[in-house]
């Protein structure tokens, strides 16, 4: 049962973080912004590196995406090794366009696992197709000022920066900065920190060393996979990538954790599934699993890591859009059923919540001001 587990976990780790970066990064006055998001949207095929981590800035990921209209989009993650530090590749991701699939391969546990993507997800794939338009998108849409000129690797470069872009709950403070090459109107550089009350760095993200229009062929985007490594078959997983996963993952950690929600969803994606294996490996799944039949609870597993997962993806992307999300689990259980769990903003102002039964609603914001300030009354 425990190695069953951590498959379970890392499957649903390697998923998410390639949806995540899809929809996360989907996102002088002689470089007009506009212009620069007309030309990204003009690019069929590119490729960037990506490195993300947290207040332990040695403590990273590195990613490399390869994208093309023609073919899909593919990437590659890759962690320091603990003994000499190098970088070694964790995991590989393909979306393939022709099947509508995404195959993840992990190296190190010679493991591999084939997830069909719903229409909802695929749509929203290939509407950005990994292209940095969200970022791009925001500086046009909030206050920003400009650095001035600079040279990142022999490029002469235009920068802009904004503190109102990346933000969450758990953070104080936020800075953004773009980078543009003022001869092509393409960026060169993206960079966002967030930052505790104190000065403290709570994440940071670089995005850099694009290729713009490069040739890439169909042997970039087909899989490799050795005939010794184990398929991770999740059977039938369905994944919208929108409230009603989130919903579905907060249900499967409230089933796990005895009606009790994530404390925090401004987490790295690693950190629920860990919670959740290390849960049902200390005693949780004969508990839950007593009896079940083997398909049915492979199925049952991977579905609610991917979900509880892409809940944690869910609550970031909101943040970053400025969403005015809120999430309430270090207080909010199951026992109170009329409580704001979670809760943000809307295009036409309302507010969209989640309460702690799992049931929905949108209100005003003067409505979503009273039931936040509601005592909190248990079932």
């Amino acid at each position: 049962m425990n190695n069953r587990m951590t498959k379970f976990a890392a499957a649903a780790i390697i998923v998410v973080a390639v949806l995540a970066g899809l929809s996360l990064m989907s996102g002088t006055q002689s470089v007009a912004l506009a212009d620069v998001l007309e030309n990204v949207m003009n690019i069929t095929s590119f490729s960037y590196w990506m490195r993300t981590s947290g207040a332990d800035t040695s403590d990273y990921t590195e990613f490399q995406i390869l994208s093309s209209e023609g073919y899909g989009q593919r990437s590659d993650a890759y962690v320091p090794d603990e003994a000499s530090g190098e970088l070694k590749l964790f995991t590989s991701n393909y979306i393939l366009l022709t099947e509508q699939i995404m195959i993840s391969i992990l190296p190190e546990n010679k493991q591999y696992s084939r997830i069909n993507l719903t229409d909802q997800v695929w749509e929203q794939a290939e509407k950005d197709g990994g292209k940095p338009s969200f970022f791009l998108r925001e500086f046009i849409e909030h206050p920003y000022t400009e650095l001035g000129r600079d040279t990142i690797d022999g490029m002469d470069v235009i920068g802009f920066e904004s503190t109102d872009i990346a933000s969450s709950d758990d953070a104080a403070g936020s800075v953004a900065r773009l980078w543009i090459d003022p001869a092509t109107e393409l960026p060169v550089k993206i960079e966002t920190e967030t930052f505790a009350e104190n000065g403290s760095l709570i994440s940071k993200m670089t995005t850099y060393g694009f290729e713009w229009n490069i040739q890439l062929g169909e042997t970039d985007f087909t899989p490799v996979i050795p005939d010794d490594y184990v398929d991770i078959d999740f059977g039938e997983v369905a994944f919208s990538g929108d409230e009603k996963s989130v919903i579905n993952g907060l249900k499967f950690y409230a089933r796990i954790f005895d009606g009790k929600y994530p404390e925090s969803l401004a987490v790295k994606t690693l950190t629920l599934s860990s919670q959740v294996e290390a849960t049902l490996k200390a005693g949780a799944a004969d508990r839950l699993y007593s009896g079940y039949p083997q398909d049915k609870m492979v199925q049952e597993l991977g579905q609610g890591c991917m979900n509880l997962e892409f809940t944690a993806v869910f609550y970031g992307i909101l943040a970053s859009e400025n969403k005015a999300v809120a999430y309430y689990g270090d207080k909010v259980t199951a026992d109170y059923p009329d409580a704001v769990l979670m809760r943000w903003r809307e295009d036409d102002g309302r507010y969209k919540i989640i309460f702690g039964d799992l049931t929905t609603k949108v209100v005003t914001e003067d409505a979503l001001a009273e039931l936040e300030a509601m005592p909190l009354i248990q079932n």
